[in-house]
């Protein structure tokens, strides 16, 4: 009996071992959060309230992804007075990546976040948008409803921090890389 190969199958065979895939075949790399899709501030994001400015933040003060900031607890209570009672914080910024077709935001809130609250959590859906620099941001928010009573408003003690990490996931076919996270803590003075 003789053998014999049909030779179009085998320069099939050939061929898909030879194909260039049409972009590699590593997870997305280079992956970075920052405030706009080039230029501006990388490695930081901006927030904005959606009740006052107090704890609003433009990205130029981030260093090695991290942004802490010092506030007057006197100030905060001028910020507030009068109005409600709360802050909802909103991310916005750009996951800058090579090779990516998808994208996943998240927001937490760190251990060492020690802040008084009646309620303090991350409302909303993560955004799988590249670009979440508009009006709802990285889709995740933080919404903190300060502590008080029929006496009033307790504000943050001096010493207390709230810290809220930030974070974006880039996926491709070959898989998925996380950026270095972006930590914001606010120390109350």
């Amino acid at each position: 009996m003789i053998k014999m190969f049909m030779p179009a199958i085998i320069g099939t065979i050939a061929q898909e071992g030879q194909s260039g895939g049409g972009g590699g075949s590593s997870a997305p790399t280079n992956v970075s959060i920052a405030t706009s899709s080039s230029g501006n501030y990388d490695d930081a994001v901006v927030m904005n309230g959606e009740m006052t400015n107090f704890f609003d933040l433009d990205g130029s003060g981030f260093s090695s992804g991290g942004d802490v900031i010092q506030l007057q607890i006197n100030q905060m209570v001028s910020a507030y007075s009068g109005g409600s009672p709360m802050e909802i914080f909103v991310f916005k910024g750009y996951c800058r990546a090579t090779g990516a077709t998808s994208f996943l935001w998240d927001v937490s809130l760190g251990s060492n976040t020690n802040v008084n609250n009646l309620s303090l959590g991350i409302t909303g859906t993560a955004s799988t948008a590249q670009d979440s620099t508009g009006t709802s941001g990285v889709g995740e928010k933080v919404q903190w409803q300060f502590a008080g009573g029929k006496s009033g408003t307790t504000y943050p003690s001096a010493g207390m921090e709230l810290t809220i990490k930030v974070n974006c996931t880039a996926t491709n076919a070959h898989g998925s890389t996380a950026a270095d996270e972006i930590e914001i803590t606010y120390v109350f003075n």
